[in-house]
């Protein structure tokens, strides 16, 4: 009998945590502003590294053309 009682109320409590409720939310003005901050972060941070990537493969090539030469 008490299992089943502890059973009960835990199903009860799963199910209520389950159903879905209203929420009342708003997006903040900072928001806006954290989410441009990683918008710009993330495009420098891409070209930072394509610059460094472009480099080696510069000197890569300059090498292998400088060793032809000599």
């Amino acid at each position: 009998m008490k299992r089943t009682i502890c059973t009960m109320c835990i199903m009860s409590l799963i199910l209520f945590m389950t159903i879905p409720t209203m929420a009342f939310g708003y997006i903040d003005p900072g928001t806006g502003s954290y989410l441009l901050q990683i918008l710009i972060a993330s495009l420098l941070g891409s070209l930072l590294a394509l610059k460094i990537f472009w480099q080696k493969v510069k000197t890569f090539f300059v090498n292998i053309i400088g060793r032809k030469q000599k």
